[in-house]
């Protein structure tokens, strides 16, 4: 990991579980660059002007990548684990697989607090190189298993039985809307409300009236009313009690609305942990433009539990037109998050 130098005291970084996001100075613009350490890939990311910034990731976080970089004044959001900080003025943030949603917060709230002018907000996970998981959640009884890996991933399905994990990661750039004008840069839609909850109560199990306070809080800021939301794109992770948890709470924001359209990205890709809201919100953007809701697959048996008068399952479904996206994300130890994305 080189620089030539580091963007001053407004820079901040992020280093995920090997994974690491330079912020560097090259030729008057800010280059940010992500290094796989595993794997020693290098991925050029976007080039802005520059200016004060401060980059948001989520996911573990490795002691060794900290040691490398000499930031004194670092903003740094640490969703999962801290080895033996060594960066003074830290700024702490924990989000466990909540992390993706929380690091857009995090980002849009530093904008309001300008605190910076870009913010470099979302999640990077490389889990399935971590022993823990795979330690973890078996012993949890919540590791999905199935004779064709391609349908273990069945989120509201009557015979789930766990997650399938799986890697990734997503970054956005968010601006203030007149900054991102002025550089004509292509916006995807506007982050108009956010929330972030505990739940208090028990370390692994969801509890759904706190979850549907973290969505009543997001619409409360956004100035929406629970019909005003065109998407939904849930966290269930197919584990037997946690959709059941959500799906109540969802009913108890939106009742039995059938116009407000839900589904679940996971069953495609698989819970990539600290990247899931990221991914997850990214993977429902493209309907602002398509008006196209994707479904959920994999759901053979639907759970009972788990029925709600808008879920898309089997095919995708087109509406009239699609102008907010409520993305939620919950983590273990009751850490809720919740995004809502309004189309420009």
């Amino acid at each position: 990991m080189t620089a030539e130098k580091h963007v001053g005291a407004n820079a901040g970084i992020n280093a995920g579980l090997n994974v690491a996001l330079l912020v560097a100075e090259e030729d008057g613009l800010c280059h940010v660059k992500i290094e796989l350490l595993l794997s020693s890939q290098e991925h050029a990311g976007p080039r802005l002007p520059v200016g004060r910034i401060f980059l948001v990731s989520a996911d573990a976080v490795s002691g060794m990548i900290r040691t490398k970089i000499d930031f004194s004044n670092m903003n740094v959001l640490l969703p999962k684990f801290l080895e033996h900080p060594v960066i003074e003025d830290m700024k702490i943030t924990f989000g466990i697989v909540a992390a993706g949603n929380a690091g857009l917060i995090q980002g849009a709230q530093m904008l309001q607090l300008d605190q910076c002018d870009v913010a470099i907000a979302g999640g990077v996970s490389e889990s399935i190189h971590t022993f823990g998981i795979f330690a973890g959640f078996p012993s949890q009884g919540a590791l999905a298993e199935h004779e064709n890996p391609a349908c273990a991933s069945r989120p509201f399905d009557r015979d789930r039985n766990g997650i399938v994990v799986s890697e990734g990661g997503c970054l956005f750039v968010l601006e203030r809307y007149p900054a991102a004008a002025r550089r004509g840069a292509k916006i995807y839609g506007e982050l108009v409300g956010y929330a972030m909850t505990s739940d208090a109560s028990d370390f692994v199990l969801p509890n759904p009236q706190q979850q549907a306070r973290c969505m009543r809080l997001a619409l409360e800021r956004a100035q929406l009313n629970p019909e005003d939301i065109d998407i939904i794109s849930t966290h269930a992770t197919a584990t037997t009690s946690g959709d059941i948890q959500e799906c109540a709470a969802l009913r108890r924001v939106f009742g039995d609305s059938s116009d407000v359209l839900v589904n679940n990205t996971k069953s495609f890709i698989g819970h990539a942990m600290g990247a899931a809201g990221s991914l997850e919100l990214i993977g429902n953007l493209p309907s602002f433009d398509d008006r196209v809701c994707h479904h959920t697959i994999n759901v053979d048996h639907l759970d009972p539990e788990c029925e709600l008068k808008g879920l898309v399952l089997h095919e995708p479904r087109t509406k009239k037109s699609v102008d907010t996206i409520l993305n939620n994300s919950f983590g273990m130890l009751g850490i809720n998050s919740v995004v809502i994305i309004k189309r420009i």
